[in-house]
């Protein structure tokens, strides 16, 4: 990805979005029993429409999971992998081989939503317990899209309410090699307001 310092993140808030990708990585790993881990680098927060453009290769076809979330906190994450990589996922949870070079069929898509349910609910728990806040995730969504196309579609259902974008930029690593992925956390203005808030009252 491509970085582009838009507007500061306190530095309280950066620090527990990379935990929380930390936190999701060990999750992942434990659910398909291989060495996994998610590593933040850094955060940035930026205007939603910039966000389909910062994408290394937007014409770039991904494997995503997508999904919502509710409460005091609320927004949408997506969490999306090279075809291949979502293959090799699948693959290892499921126990036997699934060809990233087509479509996918039910049973991979079905071991996809998976990964991404416990991958993403493990973030978002991860930073609701830490800011002491519920959050209630919806059921997860595996599409496959370019990126760039992908994330336009998120940021006209989020346009509403939303006019920025917490980036995460996190390093996916499956075996100690690093595979192409992205982690997305899209809260509303207030859910960002509303942690901000809450750290400057614990300061």
């Amino acid at each position: 990805m491509q970085q582009t310092q838009e507007a500061a993140v306190a530095p309280a808030l950066a620090s527990a979005l990379i935990n929380a990708v930390t936190y999701a990585g060990e999750q992942l790993s434990g659910l398909i029993e291989c060495p996994i881990r998610l590593i933040g680098t850094h955060v940035e927060r930026l205007r939603l429409e910039r966000l389909p453009g910062l994408i290394e290769g937007e014409d770039r076809l991904v494997t995503a999971i997508y999904l919502a979330f509710s409460g005091p906190f609320e927004g949408h994450v997506v969490l999306s992998f090279s075809p291949d990589a979502a293959a090799e996922l699948a693959s290892r949870l499921l126990m036997e081989p699934v060809d990233g070079s087509c479509e996918l069929d039910e049973m991979a898509q079905s071991a996809l939503g998976e990964i991404g349910n416990i991958t993403t609910s493990a973030f978002l728990t991860s930073i609701a317990n830490a800011f002491q806040y519920a959050v209630h995730p919806s059921p997860p969504v595996v599409v496959q899209d370019m990126i760039g196309a992908l994330l336009s579609n998120v940021v006209v259902e989020l346009a509403l309410e939303s006019t920025h974008a917490l980036l995460v930029h996190t390093v996916f690593e499956v075996d100690g090699e690093a595979v192409q992925g992205e982690l997305m956390l899209l809260p509303t203005n207030q859910s960002c307001d509303s942690l901000e808030s809450r750290l400057a009252s614990c300061k």
